[in-house]
């Protein structure tokens, strides 16, 4: 079942609600608590893509992004050098 977030323009408060399809939303739960009518809050599609790596002997694939080592490389290389250092001096 999807989770629909919906958004008040004049307070912006998020609501989450779980229905079937959007359509199906009653209009008492459209509405805000300050009288304003919600509007559906979407996310955009995601380039993110996950590859499992099974070699048949294993009890469960892993599952990782298919560009793990680059998104782990640019982590390092961007990371702050003092970071995880325990100089209290």
């Amino acid at each position: 079942m999807p989770l629909f977030y919906l958004k008040c323009k004049k307070c912006n408060k998020i609501k989450p609600i779980l229905e079937n399809k959007f359509e199906l939303i009653s209009e008492e739960k459209l509405t805000c608590r300050c009288g304003e009518k919600l509007e559906h809050q979407s996310k955009g599609p995601s380039t993110t893509l996950l590859e499992h790596l099974d070699n048949g002997a294993m009890l469960k694939p892993v599952e990782r992004y298919s560009d793990a080592e680059e998104l782990f490389k640019k982590r390092h290389d961007e990371a702050d050098p003092l970071a995880g250092q325990k100089n209290f001096s």
